[in-house]
């Protein structure tokens, strides 16, 4: 019998000092279609050069697409980092390294068969 795909993923991020724990949620289809659509024309080299070469409005599309797919545990349970424009916990919005450390670990996981072990298009 073949093993259940994997489609959540924990890491723990410091924030404010505290040690979190984050779940991402491998990109759906369309999700991932639309960030291999902006990545993919970059010449770049690793994917944080690629994320770094999109024009600014594109940047933040793909960083809103992937942190649709990342929730944060609270005391209340799974919460979405940022969802509809809004942020599940209010303290993430100025965490500038969380949020693009969710971003890069959520496309080189979703990603991983477009992507080389070293974070570049193969």
């Amino acid at each position: 019998m073949k093993p259940m795909r994997e489609i959540y993923k924990e890491i723990a991020l410091k924030i404010d000092g505290k040690e979190m724990k984050f779940r991402m949620k491998k990109l759906d289809a369309f999700s991932g279609v639309k960030v291999l659509k902006m990545i993919s024309g970059s010449e770049a080299g690793t994917l944080q050069e690629m994320i770094f070469s999109l024009p600014e409005w594109e940047m933040e599309s793909l960083m809103k697409v992937c942190l649709k797919h990342c929730e944060v545990m609270l005391p209340a349970g799974w919460i979405a980092v940022y969802a509809d424009g809004c942020w599940g916990m209010p303290e993430m919005e100025t965490e500038t390294m969380a949020c693009f450390r969710l971003v890069q670990e959520t496309l080189a996981w979703s990603l991983e068969d477009f992507l080389g072990d070293d974070g570049s298009a193969l």
